[in-house]
This record gives structure tokens, sequence and C-alpha cells, in this order.
């Protein structure tokens, strides 16, 4: 038998540790022992995506804000399905073709951990030409006072149309009397104090005329016109006709 010497240690010194080795040498088994790994850390969470283009909307640019709930993390990109690439908040693209598109972003912490990728999709549409807007004041204007304007969307098509981006502007020349009025500077004597802010799109059917109340919106979502007080006389303004500038983007709905 083979005879293993273990040198005893001195009373001033600390008891000696018999190695597992030694129980081998002797014909003994022992149980191996291994350190635990630590557990992987988890990928971050989904990144939020707190903004994007319209849907449907006829930009073709388009802007993304996004951020994530773990601090320190860095950000892929990807728009329609490309290779992910490094980017940060805000991300922009721009020469969008018309088509349906589809962002997607992935958070990433320090050990390349990537997170699950948050996705936004959108459409881009071409702009629809041809329709007419016109408006009717919702009461008598004097200086001081304000009004709403219930524009008219008409819709001269077969087809149903989204209408967005509506703005009003006063034109400078003004009539009376069926004659041009230069005393009377529109843009001076008529102010719009607020445009459409109501829900938008707005759906407008095929071959319809449709106004603002017609379509159930209160006055305060119209545009808003205030003729202001001013310091000088306004008389020349009296029983003066306005015109108005009309402006709206229209889409053909398609579902």
């Amino acid at each position: 038998m083979q005879r293993i010497f273990v040198e005893a240690a001195s009373r001033a010194t600390k008891p000696v540790v018999v190695l597992l080795a030694a129980l081998a040498l002797l014909g003994g088994s022992y149980a191996a022992v291994q350190a635990a790994k630590p557990p992987p850390a988890p990928a971050p969470p989904a990144p939020m995506i707190s903004s994007g283009p319209d849907d449907p909307t006829t930009e073709t640019t388009a802007t993304f804000a996004f951020g994530d709930a773990q601090a320190g993390v860095t950000f892929h990109c990807r728009l329609d399905g490309a290779a992910y690439a490094a980017c940060t908040s805000p991300r922009s693209y721009t020469g969008l073709s018309t088509a349906e598109h589809s962002f997607q972003v992935q958070a990433l912490d320090a050990a390349g951990h990537a997170s699950p990728a948050t996705s936004y999709t959108w459409t881009v549409q071409e702009p629809v030409g041809g329709l007419t807007l016109d408006g009717n004041l919702s009461t008598l204007l004097y200086p001081g006072a304000s009004g709403a304007l219930d524009v008219r969307i008409s819709n001269p098509f077969s087809f149903d149309i989204h209408v967005s981006q509506l703005t009003v502007t006063v034109r400078r020349s003004t009539t009376r009397n069926g004659q041009p009025n230069p005393a009377c500077d529109g843009t001076v004597n008529l102010t719009v104090l607020g445009q459409y802010s109501g829900p938008e799109p707005l759906r407008v059917p095929k071959k319809r005329t449709v106004s603002l109340s017609e379509l159930g919106l209160p006055r305060s979502q119209w545009p808003q016109l205030l003729m202001p007080d001013l310091p000088v006389n306004q008389d020349a303004c009296k029983r003066t006709t306005f015109t108005f500038d009309y402006a709206a983007t229209a889409t053909k709905v398609n579902r």
C-alpha cells in the first residue's frame, strides 16, 4: 500500500488542509466540485417609439423618436427588412416610395444582448388633387369680435377620400359691393386665431360635399377668425367681403 505522508503542523501553524488528490492516491473517491456559473444577464426591454409619421401620409420623409427603460443601452434600427445598423434617436428617412413601410428598432446592452424589436408600420400614399374647399362664417364680425369658419369639402371622385392638414389664410384684397376695396386690407383687419384642430383624417364620401358641421365637429374645432379692434378707424371695412384661401391634403381611401 502506498503511503501518503502529511507533515504535521507545528503548534504555531494553522491545521494543514489535505488535498482531494491525496484521497485519490489512497484509492478513495471524491465528488468533483465546480463553481456555478452566474446566470446570463437578461436582454434589455423592447424600446418604446414615442413618435413617428401619420398613417396614412403623403409625406415621403419619416422621423422616429424612441428610447428604452434601461439606461445605458445603444440602438440598432432598420427600415423595410434591411440589415440592422447602429442608430440614435431621432432617426429620419427620406425619399420614401408610395408603399407600406416598416421601421424596427432594438436596444443593446454593453454585453451585446439585443432586446426584442419594436415595429412601426405606416403607408405613404400619392396625394389626390381636384377637391374644392370653401366656407361660411358662423357670425358677422365687427372690431373685437371672433367667429368660427364652417369649412365645406367637395369630393368629385368616385371613391371616398381622407382629408388632412386643413388650413385657412386670409387674402389681402377685399371687395365692397362687388368692387375692390383697397382701403380695407384683409390681412390687417382679419386674422386667423387658430386652424382646424379636430381629428384627422376627415373621411369624405364619394361624390359628396360635406361641411365640418355636417361631420359632427364642434365649432371649437373649426378654424377661428378674429377681427382685431385696431387703434385706427376701421370704417373702410364696413360691409366688406373678405376672401380666404384653403389648403388640404387628400388621399384615396383604400379600405
